[in-house]
């Protein structure tokens, strides 16, 4: 039988959102954040092509 292993906290630098909000600024996009009742959705808005 496997041993239970509770589940590894999710840490991180924080470097891929930064990332993300200047490549999408970048683009003319925006990053946008919406709570929720347990945790929040980061959100990216791009513009259409023309």
């Amino acid at each position: 039988q496997g041993q239970r292993v509770a589940p590894a906290p999710r840490q991180g630098s924080g470097v891929g959102l930064s990332i993300v909000r200047e490549l999408v600024r970048a683009m003319g996009g925006r990053v946008y954040l919406v709570p929720q009742e347990r945790g929040a959705h980061f959100c990216v808005e791009l513009p259409d092509e023309q």
